[in-house]
């Protein structure tokens, strides 16, 4: 190797390694912005700044905002808006970072469902979510949207006995299966957690919650088990930790939240070892919410950080991710501005407020946030055969999606082959349950090309 050819592959290496630290969060807010209906934000850690990337027009355009965080597929952002658009019913839109923002489908009282709950579930390549009105039974639907063809499908009606009701918590994805829980039916059980087999497009009600009621965003997988919160129930009527065995279709109540100094899970947990992390919005002693642990193996609980208002913002909304051995969230309110708009923070060596809305770049964020690898974002670019590899991360499956046949090897960070398979044209489902959590290479063969993949 000439010196000249191991000084590019070491200058390739090293700007490999600066971009690997790059990533940016993206996320939506209720307010603020140009038009003050609330933005499309995105926080880059190389700028250490939030910047207003899109801002909504009035609800008859693009829809009202009022909770939920997006999904990227392809290099796009996907949301739901549960009012607004040209109906008045909510909206699916995308934003694509080079051409903009587009709605996609619009809700309208049309027997397909309207006024979306907050949240889409990617899985192969699809888009899934539920409406909370509409339909045969007035009570929503299951539907399924194709990015790939902008095409919106109703699947299912609602049905209150077997789904509960609105709100929904976020749909967990095993195999082919959606998990999905709902909030208390009036006179009838205090929620309820029910699975959607898409292989065969049927649901069936699993159990009943019979304690805690309203489930705080989507469950955690631990040794085969899964692990939850609900805002309300318990014995203080203040939210509660749950398991349950999927397997044996068995329920446990873990952890009930004190009256006093601890109320109110809300978003999705996330799971560092055996430890849950999640964020309550209330106590007397923390008014602005905390972050919340509970040690799976030692049935232990405590709070991780308390959040202190105008200095790091207050009210935690959304969905904890966890990336690079850190926690991101947002805070609804609070921050630097007085009065506080809202802040992005991280967790992982101490509680950093990473950034702080000023309104111009957004108010009040709407939910969690999406984040994202900008060397994986490079990668999948530079693909010349077209292959792409979602969800990612991913923990069970990854779907292969390619413009010719090819074969793939997946590698880990050593160069050792770890799976190797054919790849179809189209769609090709690949099982990565075995891997260890970690970061792997996906090679499509005939181009010698690779993609990241996180295994979580």
């Amino acid at each position: 190797m000439t010196k000249l050819t191991l000084l590019s592959a070491t200058l390739l290496l090293l700007a490999q390694s600066l971009l690997a630290q790059s990533f940016e969060l993206w996320g939506m807010t209720k307010a603020g912005g140009a038009n003050g209906f609330g933005t499309i934000y995105r926080y880059s850690n190389d700028q250490d700044s939030i910047e207003a990337i899109y801002s909504f027009r009035e609800a008859a355009l693009d829809g009202k905002v009022t909770e939920g965080s997006l999904v990227r597929v392809e290099g796009k952002f996907f949301g739901v808006t549960a009012e607004g658009g040209p109906f008045g019913k909510g909206a699916l839109f995308e934003f694509d970072p080079v051409n903009g923002y587009r709605v996609d489908y619009e809700f309208e009282d049309d027997g397909e469902g309207y006024t979306p709950a907050g949240f889409l579930t990617l899985k192969d390549g699809k888009l899934y979510g539920i409406t909370t009105k509409g339909g045969a039974n007035d009570a929503g639907t299951l539907f399924m949207f194709d990015p790939a063809s902008s095409t919106y499908f109703k699947m299912l009606d609602v049905d209150p006995s077997v789904h509960g009701n609105a709100p929904y918590a976020e749909f967990t994805v095993v195999g082919n299966v959606l998990i999905g829980m709902s909030s208390p039916v009036i006179f009838g059980p205090k929620g309820t957690l029910f699975e959607w087999d898409l292989d065969n497009n049927t649901t069936s009600k699993k159990l009943d919650f019979n304690n805690g009621n309203t489930p705080a965003g989507d469950l955690v997988e631990y040794n085969g088990e899964f692990y939850g919160t609900t805002t309300y129930g318990g014995d203080n009527n203040t939210g509660t930790v749950f398991k349950w065995n999927r397997s044996e279709n068995k329920f446990y109540w873990l952890y009930h939240f004190s009256s006093v100094n601890e109320k109110y899970p809300v978003g999705g947990a996330v799971l560092s070892g055996d430890i849950l992390i999640f964020s309550i919005q209330f106590g007397y002693e923390t008014p602005y919410g905390r972050t919340f642990s509970y040690k799976i193996s030692t049935d232990q609980a405590w709070s991780s950080h308390l959040f202190l208002g105008a200095k790091e913002g207050s009210t935690p909304v959304g969905d904890l991710i966890l990336q690079n051995g850190k926690i991101y969230g947002a805070g609804a309110y609070g921050g630097v501005t007085t009065p506080g708009k809202g802040c992005l923070y991280s967790l992982g060596g101490g509680f950093d407020m990473i950034a702080a809305f000023n309104g111009p770049n957004g108010a009040n964020p709407a939910g969690g946030v999406t984040y994202v690898d900008k060397l994986l974002s490079i990668e999948e670019t530079r693909n010349s055969t077209g292959l792409s590899v979602h969800p990612n991360p991913a923990r069970e499956y990854i779907t292969l999606t390619s413009k010719i046949s090819d074969t793939y090897t997946i590698t880990d960070m050593s160069g050792r082959t770890v799976l190797s398979g054919k790849i179809h044209e189209g769609n090709t489902t690949v099982d990565i349950s075995a891997l260890t959590s970690g970061i792997y290479l996906v090679y499509a063969d005939g181009s010698g090309k690779a993609s990241k993949l996180i295994r979580q």
